[in-house]
């Protein structure tokens, strides 16, 4: 038999499995309801005129595990057939009515044999009546889909390159999750594409409750069809306009994607897509959402319901405040890039975006990393360490090492507090616990201290248990022994990178255009060297990072990398930590031509 769903979350079961499951529907008490957001772990049902469903959600952490959402733990569906669900209970019956006849005396068996025709009474009176699928119309008009005399674009240069695409969908996995609705909005013309698609990998509509989406609306509706879609790209120009999009990980291209390869869909590859989450940076993990941002610049859709052509109106009204602009949000602080503001390395290798639109050029380079130091610390030493989640440990590995070495710390405040005059402050987004705050006083700009703007220190991510278990005694214990296990790996660095020159942390080194700044974590007149509390051999994207990084850095000098491993037996015990340091080769990679 065909897999009819394709969602793996959803079992086919037997209706007469079903109704026994739910004492005969009469278990049938919690109905799904689209409106109303579901509780975790307890059993939805929706009784209709094709399927018998039973629904569970779950709970899923995302946005770095600072935000919970409700999505689907599982389904059981029973397919009707207009028969069974009404008969399979009858060759029981058959059998309780025999055992009647042979013992007629028997009271037990009466009162099974009419509980069983309660039953099925019961069954027939609360069933809704059986529908076969209705045939679709062979064809619906393009233009019954559009829907005109929308917002229309402030800057009609601007619109007529682009048009805005959102999707509304049944759940986030893109290969499992049914599109509910898709939206073509054109900001030159004030018109949109708007139109519901049919169920196919799932049986029912799980995500009524964010964008108002009821099964009535999806019913008789056809899938999008290659010549719908010819239809679309002909009238939106799409060939020559961008696709604007707002999401992490390219949400709405991923997911049409897999929509058109499902399909056979040809040309939507060839499309152009950009996607509006690019134009800002943020280090405030989690909270740059697009309501979070659009709320800075008192955008609003008035519904709460996320519907896809109301997101389409409102991406493109932010699109129109941070086009030919870049945003950064540090500290949930949101600040505009001025010109002549100088970027710190670290910020444009998380955010490639930058290079093209702010006319930053990093250069393609060749590198190499070879070992030249390796150890592991004593037993007794790793006993007494503890590794904290997010990025104390790495900090914590930092103040050890520079005062092992004596280093003279940079004092780079000078240039951050002029490089900070080069952005606008904008607004404030809201965490978990408070509102947004609006404070339009540049003032907030002598707030940001070197460590907030400095992209190449990590963020500080503290989670609850670190919060409840750290203690500074804890803190100063663990540095004493990290100091005892790094001895021999310091000194290592001290005669043999650093030739016992004087060492400076976080020295400030502009690029030759000055329009790129790192800081060195240990630098001398003769070497650099990064520390990374990582096993950087198993992240190779992070070398790429790494030989950046060293490149602005090195300034003529030789680059070196520090990577601690930390491996664990379990959760917060500590099998071995090992301390490798990599000479890092560097070599640019000349242009064609």
């Amino acid at each position: 038999m065909k897999k009819m769903f394709k969602d793996p979350k959803v079992t086919i079961v037997s209706c007469k499995d079903f109704l026994y499951n739910t004492n005969f529907l009469r278990s049938c008490t919690n109905k799904l309801n689209t409106n109303e957001t579901p509780e975790p772990y307890i059993s939805y049902y929706d009784i209709s005129s094709k399927y018998l469903t039973e629904i569970i959600y779950g709970i899923q952490r995302i946005n770095y595990g600072l935000t919970s959402l409700i999505n689907l733990y599982k389904i059981k569906v029973a397919i009707r057939n207009g028969v069974e669900e009404y008969e399979c209970f009858f060759e029981d019956l058959a059998k309780l009515k025999e055992q009647c006849a042979k013992m007629p005396n028997s009271e037990k068996y009466k009162l099974n044999y009419n509980n069983m025709l309660k039953n099925i009474r019961y069954i027939k009176k609360n069933l809704p009546v059986f529908e076969k699928n209705k045939p679709l119309d062979d064809f619906t008009d393009f233009k019954d889909y559009l829907i005109h005399n929308l917002y229309i674009a402030k800057n009609k240069k601007i619109a007529c390159s682009y048009v805005v695409l959102d999707i509304e969908t049944n759940g986030l996995r893109k290969a499992n999750d049914d599109i509910l609705s898709i939206t073509i909005y054109d900001p030159y013309l004030g018109v949109a594409y708007n139109r519901f698609l049919p169920l196919e990998l799932q049986p029912v509509v799980l995500t009524g409750y964010v964008n108002g989406i009821k099964k009535e609306d999806l019913e008789n509706q056809k899938p999008l069809s290659q010549d719908e879609f010819n239809q679309i790209v002909e009238y939106f120009n799409l060939k020559n306009r961008k696709i604007l999009v707002y999401g992490s990980g390219n949400f709405d291209r991923v997911f049409l994607s897999k929509y058109c390869l499902r399909h056979k869909i040809q040309g939507f590859e060839n499309l152009n897509f950009e996607n509006i989450k690019d134009h800002i940076f943020s280090n405030s993990i989690g909270l740059a959402t697009k309501d979070n941002i659009c709320k800075v610049y008192n955008i609003t859709s008035g519904s709460d319901k996320h519907s896809s052509l109301n997101d389409c109106i409102i991406e493109w009204k932010l699109f129109e405040h941070v086009y030919n602009k870049r945003l950064i949000i540090v500290n949930n602080q949101v600040y505009e890039v001025k010109k002549g503001y100088v970027m710190p390395i670290t910020n444009l290798l998380k955010h490639f975006f930058y290079l093209e639109n702010l006319g930053y050029n990093l250069t393609k380079l060749h590198y190499d990393f070879n070992l030249i130091y390796e150890e592991s610390l004593p037993k007794n030493i790793i006993s007494k360490i503890k590794k904290y989640e997010g990025n104390i440990t790495g900090f914590q590995i930092e103040d050890v090492i520079y005062s092992l070495l004596r280093v003279k710390r940079c004092d780079n405040r000078a240039f951050v507090t002029k490089n900070n005059t080069n952005l606008k402050f904008l607004g404030r987004l809201c965490d978990v616990n408070s509102p947004l705050e609006n404070d339009f006083n540049d003032k907030n700009l002598l707030n940001l201290n070197d460590e907030e703007l400095n992209y190449d220190k990590p963020v500080k991510m503290f989670t609850t248990s670190d919060l409840h278990s750290l203690t500074i005694e804890d803190y100063n214990d663990i540095s004493f022994f990290l100091g005892l296990g790094l001895q021999s790996a310091v000194q290592y660095i001290k005669r043999k990178i650093f030739s016992k020159s004087k060492i400076k942390a976080q020295e400030l080194v502009l690029s030759k255009d000055a329009k790129i700044y790192a800081m060195c974590d240990l630098s001398s007149e003769n070497a650099v060297l990064e520390i990374k509390a990582f096993d950087i051999e198993r992240l190779l994207f992070e070398q790429r990072k790494i030989a950046a990084q060293l490149y602005y850095q090195r300034n003529g000098r030789k680059t070196f990398v520090m990577s601690i491993v930390f491996k664990e037996k379990k959760k917060g015990c500590l099998q071995d930590v090992i301390i490798r340091i990599y000479q890092v080769d560097i070599k640019e990679i000349k242009k064609e031509g």
